[in-house]
């Protein structure tokens, strides 16, 4: 008896405390694929009576996840990932507004690291190192401003 009092007081509780917090979020479907089965999805919230999208997700048309990330005014924005089709990760870079800024990893099919640096402006700006998909180094490249 105890339980059920505290999941009622409990639920009380989270719906009088909750606002219109959540109903002002929610998930929407961009596109779908011609069976119609979902290929972009995004997150959003309603702020000054707009809509706006703070995240999104792009799938394979198997349903798994091919990339996501923040979205800022429209545009990826912070860490973006991307998968291949089993899942693992494909690559990952940072964002500001659109615009490459940060760092920049990319990996073989295997999960090995193929190479990695960083971008100023969506320039590459930094030494950039590479690899074979067995894990041996391959190379440097130099893209720093001299």
């Amino acid at each position: 008896m105890k339980k059920i009092v505290f999941v009622f007081v409990l639920g009380f509780f989270l719906v009088s405390c909750g606002g219109n917090e959540a109903s002002n979020q929610g998930l929407e479907v961009v596109s779908t694929f011609p069976d119609g089965s979902v290929k972009v999805d995004q997150l959003i919230k309603m702020t000054d009576g707009e809509k706006v999208a703070y995240y999104k997700r792009e799938y394979y048309e198997d349903g798994n996840l091919h990339k996501e990330g923040a979205l800022k005014n429209n545009q990826m924005h912070g860490v973006w990932k991307s998968y291949y089709k089993n899942g693992l990760l494909w690559s990952e870079g940072e964002f500001d507004e659109g615009i490459r800024n940060g760092f920049a990893n990319t990996f073989h099919g295997n999960g090995n690291r193929y190479y990695e640096g960083f971008y100023t402006n969506n320039v590459k700006d930094s030494i950039w190192r590479f690899w074979r998909q067995d894990g041996s180094f391959i190379k440097e490249i130099d893209y720093r401003k001299k």
